[in-house]
């Protein structure tokens, strides 16, 4: 069992920055481990990483399936977290926003202590927003201002996020100190002027 698991973290860890060229040889290692004793501590690992793997290269499906399972039969295991943060980025790129909600929001209510709230939150507060769920999202951003009140500095770009959904929820003023923070933060950054512009229009307005 232990060799196999080996076996399974060198496959994990050669093709990390390739995980579609490993994702088979990932896929049958951790297979493998995990079936040669299902009552082994490290099958919440294996489930994980074949979700992991699986989000690498957006079979969503499947990755969901090996992420759910963990939930329901390890619901206590850390990493419960972090697969569903992943699955929720990887919805969010697909433009599956309602799943994304609801893999983030597993996060938030079940792990509140977990590393992965952070990157939840804002994946949330995004799904949300694209849903055109304005107040929803506004409750999301409230709370990430609070709990990181300086996130911004670490993802400048998330001022845009909050800027939007204070100008759907008809709150200009808010909105335009919002780009304008943006603006000094990176004067120089591309768009810039288009941001400018932007901003002189509801100025005007």
């Amino acid at each position: 069992e232990k060799t196999l698991y080996y076996i399974s973290d060198c496959a994990w860890a050669r093709y990390a920055d390739n995980p579609l060229a490993g994702y088979e040889a990932i896929v049958s290692t951790t297979s493998e481990a995990m079936n040669a004793n299902l009552r082994s501590p490290r099958v919440p690992e294996a489930l994980l990483r074949l979700g992991l793997a699986n989000v690498n290269v957006g079979n969503l499906v499947d990755a969901g399936g090996y992420i759910v399972a963990l939930l329901r039969r390890y619901p206590d295991y850390p990493g419960v977290a972090q697969g569903f943060t992943a699955l929720g980025k990887a919805q969010l790129k697909r433009g599956l926003n309602e799943r994304a909600e609801q893999s983030f929001s597993i996060v938030l209510d079940k792990y509140p202590e977990s590393s992965y709230l952070q990157e939840a939150s804002v994946g949330l507060a995004e799904a949300f927003s694209n849903q055109k769920k304005f107040q929803n999202a506004q409750l999301i951003l409230d709370f990430i201002s609070k709990r990181w009140p300086r996130y911004y500095i670490e993802d400048p770009t998330f001022l845009f996020l909050q800027g939007a959904n204070d100008e759907a929820l008809d709150k200009p003023v808010a909105a335009l100190t919002l780009y304008w923070l943006y603006f000094n933060l990176l004067p120089g950054q591309k768009g810039n002027d288009e941001l400018l512009f932007k901003m002189g229009e509801d100025r005007k307005s």
